[in-house]
């Protein structure tokens, strides 16, 4: 997450991204390495974090926007 994202520091649960997007969260990497698998809805979004989700080219299209987020993508 890059700190001028409207998704900082809410949850999964109020970031609605499956709602708004249709991507599934399967993970969250936090800024200190940590990896937490199937993040549970109260789970927040801080800097540095980078979610790892499982969707089409559109919905993680949708994901950017959302996030005003230049966004990486290590798979396709």
């Amino acid at each position: 997450m890059e700190q001028a994202s409207p998704l900082l520091g809410q949850t999964l649960r109020t970031a609605k991204i499956p709602e708004k997007t249709g991507l599934i969260v399967l993970a969250i990497k936090k800024a200190a390495g940590q990896m937490i698998f199937n993040p549970g809805s109260d789970e927040k979004l801080l800097v540095g974090d980078s979610m790892i989700v499982l969707g089409t080219d559109d919905q993680i299209n949708a994901l950017k926007q959302l996030s005003h987020d230049s966004g990486e993508r290590a798979c396709p």
